[in-house]
This record gives structure tokens, sequence and C-alpha cells, in this order.
């Protein structure tokens, strides 16, 4: 039975994310929806448990309009919001994000009225002026360990190399193999960029980098001269310490 004297209950007012913490949220994604990755020039505010008091950097998300519609319905569920704004602060927090030359150059604000659920609605002008040079290290990935990621980088170029060598036994290129084709050949077969892979991949995928060399056809030449293609782990690593070649 209901209580004639209780107060109504009312609705919690949305607290609105500052424009710093917007802007923050429009860096760590990006510019584009933090979900679908689709580039977005009307991105939202998502708050991640629902609560709508609860307006701090952990618990808001930028996400384009459709994603946000799915969010208020649970799809994407709050785990995977939650599991989604831990992948960003990782990469936002890294050195390679925060460098004056990876960080947005030119942002443009427009601040829309509140209308139904939706937070904020933000028109973006985002220009990224250049790439970062430094790595972005995810734990349990391949470059979070610099001795295996610089071994695999290694064979990486060693393949590459092997393969343009090809020229010199009459092989017709439209051109240059670089690095860059490589890593983009691993990430098409194994589902990631080298780098991102799992560490307990690495095994693996050298094993793969050294067969291909190997049946080169530069390769095939040395080993039939027995000379050796490329050096082992261990001595990969000494020579990085102690800088002998």
């Amino acid at each position: 039975m209901l209580d004639e004297n209780a107060a109504p209950s009312k609705k919690r007012k949305r607290v609105r994310p500052t424009i710093s913490q917007q802007k923050h949220l429009i860096a760590e994604s990006r510019g584009a929806c933090s979900w679908c990755k689709s580039p977005a020039p009307r991105l939202q505010f998502h708050h991640i448990d629902g609560d709508r008091t609860n307006t701090i950097l952990e618990n808001l998300i930028a996400l384009c309009g459709r994603c946000h519609d799915g969010a208020t319905l649970q799809n994407p569920s709050e785990a995977e919001l939650v599991c989604k704004k831990r992948e960003l602060a990782w990469m936002h927090t890294s050195a390679a994000f925060h460098t004056s030359t990876t960080c947005p150059k030119s942002v443009n604000f427009n601040v829309q009225s509140n209308s139904g659920n939706i937070a904020e609605t933000i028109n973006l002008n985002v220009r990224y002026t250049s790439k970062s040079k430094q790595r972005v290290s995810m734990p349990g990935t391949i470059v979070s360990d610099p001795d295996h990621y610089n071994y695999m980088e290694y064979l990486i170029g060693r393949l590459a190399d092997f393969r343009n060598a090809g020229s010199s036994f009459g092989h017709q290129r439209t051109g240059k193999v670089h690095k860059g084709v490589i890593r983009n050949q691993i990430k098409n077969k194994w589902g990631a960029l080298p780098k991102d892979l799992p560490l307990d991949a690495w095994e693996n995928l050298v094993s793969d980098l050294k067969t291909k060399i190997l049946n080169t056809t530069l390769g095939r030449n040395l080993r039939s001269k027995s000379q050796r293609c490329f050096h082992s782990f261990e001595e990969h690593i000494e020579q990085t310490r102690t800088g002998k070649k």
C-alpha cells in the first residue's frame, strides 16, 4: 500500500562533463567512437555505470549516437564498456599518445543543449598532424617485452631484405618490399599487427618468419653454401646489449 505522506521520487539530474573532461574524452577516443571506431563528427558522452550523477572520467566514454543508444539498452554492456575504457586509458596514458606531436592541433567545440537522454553532443573538427614514433605497450603483448619485440622486428626486416634480394635472381617485383608490408601480411594471417599479438604467440610467429626467410631464393642459395640466414634469439640479445654486430 502506498504511503500518502511519502515524498515523490525525483529522477536524479544528469551531471554534465566539464569542458576539460570533454576534451580529455575526445582525445582519449581520438575523435572517433570509442566502441565502433567510426569517425564521428558528433560525439556523445555515456555514463558507463548508468548513474547520471557519476560524472568522473573513469565512468565516461565517448560514443557515436548509435552506440550510445545501444549502450542504454546494454548493447554494448556495462562490462564490455568497462573493458573498453581500460584499453583506452592504457593507450591514452602511454608516452606515445601524450607527446605534443600527437595531441590534437585543432579542436573546435560546439556544445549543444540536452535533449532527452543524451548528455552532451559535440561537433568536432580534430586534426592529428603527425604520428607517434614511440611504441604503445599493452600488457601481455609482444611489444611489452623489448627483447622479444626487437628480435621479431629483426626477422621482419631480414625477410623484407631477402625478398628484395630476389631481383638479383631475376624476380620481377612492382616495388620494394618494406617492413610494413610484412607486418600487414602478419596482421591478415594472425588477426593483429605483430606488436599487438600476445607473447605466447611469439614463438610460432618467429618460427613462421624463419621458415619464410629460408624459403626465399636468397635463403635457399645461402643454405646451399652452408651459410646462415639469421642469428639466434640469444645471439641477438647479446649483440643488442654489447653493441657488437
